[in-house]
């Protein structure tokens, strides 16, 4: 090996050390936007925890992060992250290259609905959410990529009086599309449901699902499902909602 390669690759190791030892708190002092809060960081940039991390509405508990090495293949810089929400424990690796997008792989675990900001008005919904995600891409905050799935777990409407609506699933099958499209099918419940969810850039969504009520259902939800217009021969009825994230 020529001496230029023996003087790179030390000044390479040098760095790799340097990084290890590089202390938590003054990586989250220089590097965390202002709309993360991190409390009692330790340890170090490769390796530490934190007791708190807040990001705009979301609040995550204890917080554990170690580097990962399998991330520079790809040309990103990634850590594998283990926190916790209400006492769920979620895990994933989360990656960050060029430009203004996110990757997480791996990500797993199950969370209670009304702690996801923005995905549902707790006032009127209770559940909780499963997640199984191969991979998922953020642009700006926004998916644009995804492979895995979604489970809201016993849905609830809470008006008037709480009522149990059953059990839904959101599945991503990793097929690059603009829009990015997830199919959105019923697992159990009172109401049979078909259709799917869009992203679309400019953060516009559009959820488009048939809904049929099954036998037994209450009267009062279906007179909710009477809303949405006159049914369809097979008693379904259409449900789209559509518009732009903040």
């Amino acid at each position: 090996m020529s001496v230029k390669r023996l003087v790179l690759l030390g000044v390479v190791a040098y760095g790799v050390f340097l990084l290890a030892r590089f202390p938590a708190a003054a990586a989250v002092s220089w590097f965390t936007p202002d709309s993360v809060q991190v409390s009692q960081p330790s340890g170090t940039i490769w390796s530490g925890e934190a007791s708190l991390v807040r990001a705009d509405d979301l609040s995550l508990g204890a917080t554990t992060w170690s580097f990962a090495p399998l991330s520079l293949v790809k040309g990103r810089v990634g850590v594998n992250l283990s926190t916790t929400i209400d006492g769920s424990q979620l895990e994933a690796t989360v990656a960050r290259g060029l430009g203004n997008r996110v990757f997480l792989s791996d990500l797993s675990g199950v969370v209670p609905l009304q702690r996801l900001p923005g995905l549902m008005d707790p006032n009127l919904y209770a559940g909780t959410v499963g997640l199984d995600i191969t991979s998922l891409t953020l642009e700006d905050g926004w998916p644009v990529d995804a492979e895995g799935t979604v489970d809201i777990v016993s849905l609830s409407a809470m008006q008037p009086s709480r009522r149990e609506v059953g059990s839904y699933e959101v599945s991503f099958d990793g097929t690059t599309t603009e829009p990015l499209i997830a199919a959105i099918t019923d697992v159990d419940g009172l109401l049979a449901v078909n259709g799917s969810i869009s992203f679309s850039e400019g953060r516009k969504y559009l959820l488009d699902v048939a809904v049929t009520p099954r036998p037994g259902t209450p009267r009062e939800l279906v007179n909710v499902l009477e809303l949405l217009g006159e049914a369809s021969p097979d008693g379904s009825r259409r449900l789209v909602l559509e518009g732009t994230a903040p």
